[in-house]
């Protein structure tokens, strides 16, 4: 399963899902040797199909330990990070303490809304069913800021509402993106050890094809 609407992640056009880390997925599953189909949803979908079993992996899902206790994920694939959005001329904030008292839009679906509830505990968390509703509550002013993943929020800023919303220039949490299986899938293992084995297999790929690494067998 994958998120209908993250880009640059995933995104559907023409009703193909395409998007930088389906590339990357991609690329590793052939390594590995898995074939797979993708069914595009919206989170909550998401979450009751893998729930009764309709689909047998989540991707891309941040990694925290919350979720571990329920997954087993792959080694990431990639990274991305959370960051706040708020209306132009307006600076970002530069950390979580300037939140205090301010309305923060954020999908009640991804991890950043727990990550605020405790490091930005005096914050008022407004949660969204998508990733487009908090940039649109910021622009309407009925929220100071969007927090949102740092790739999806610029890109959804710059179609939607240009000019409107400063970008951030940092985030305020880094989140590692990869496979997530259910514990109680039975293939779950299989799964997750073939594609770590391709996964390790393109890093010492690309480590040997550096110009570092050739000057040094070289040697």
């Amino acid at each position: 399963m994958v998120e209908e609407s993250f880009p640059p992640f995933v995104q559907l056009e023409n009703g193909k899902v395409v998007g930088l880390a389906i590339d990357i997925l991609n690329a590793v599953a052939d390594r590995a040797g898995l074939s797979l189909s993708y069914i595009a949803g919206s989170a909550s979908a998401i979450q009751a199909m893998i729930a009764k079993g309709e689909a047998d992996a989540i991707f891309p899902l941040a990694v925290n330990p919350e979720r571990r206790a329920q997954f087993d994920f792959s080694e990431p694939l990639l990274s991305a990070g959370g960051a706040l959005f708020v209306a132009a001329p307006h600076p970002a904030p530069v950390d979580l303490g300037q939140l205090a008292g301010r309305k923060v839009a954020t999908p009640a679906t991804g991890p950043l809304a727990a990550f605020l509830r405790v490091h930005a505990p005096t914050a008022i968390l407004i949660e969204t069913r998508d990733y487009l509703g908090p940039l649109n509550m910021v622009v309407a002013g009925q929220a100071d800021a969007a927090a949102l993943n740092f790739q999806a929020g610029c890109m959804l800023a710059d179609e939607f509402h240009p000019g409107r919303l400063t970008r951030p220039d940092d985030c305020f949490l880094e989140l590692p993106l990869a496979l997530a299986v259910l514990k109680s899938n039975p293939d779950s293992a299989m799964i997750i050890d073939r594609l770590n084995g391709a996964i390790r297999s393109n890093r010492e790929a690309d480590a040997l094809s550096r110009p570092e690494a050739r000057s040094d067998m070289s040697r």
